[in-house]
């Protein structure tokens, strides 16, 4: 988030909590000691930035009401990835996803420099 995000996300928290209710500013992944330009800014900008902010795990646990959520769900993604990679290695599922995202480009805007023009024609 950049300032004038977190300046506006600040004020409709304070509206909600001068309307009796909970509400906090919610960062899906990281922790609170990260060294990012997010959390440096909601410090800056924000005095209770401690009490209004929930981040990674904090997050998950405010969410799903249960502190074993990201236990829970890092041991399912485990399990799913090793029984997706159980036939290949997380390179090669990489490595076959980009050749069809390629492939894919090539097909709809052609190749080399005309497809990156053709792109770039597309999207403006």
């Amino acid at each position: 988030m950049d300032k004038d995000q977190i300046v506006y996300w600040a004020a409709k928290i304070e509206e909600k909590i001068q309307d009796g209710d909970r509400a906090y500013i919610g960062i899906a992944y990281g922790k609170r000691t990260n060294k990012t330009v997010t959390l440096g800014l909601l410090k800056q900008i924000l005095p209770n930035s401690e009490m209004i902010t929930l981040i990674g795990r904090e997050l998950w646990d405010f969410v799903s009401e249960d502190t074993r959520y990201t236990v829970n769900l890092f041991e399912v993604l485990r399990e799913s990835a090793r029984q997706v990679l159980a036939q290949s290695s997380i390179d090669e599922a990489i490595e076959r996803c980009s050749d069809r995202i390629i492939a894919e480009f090539i097909g709809k805007y052609g190749e080399g420099s005309q497809g990156v023009f053709n792109y770039i024609a597309d999207i403006f």
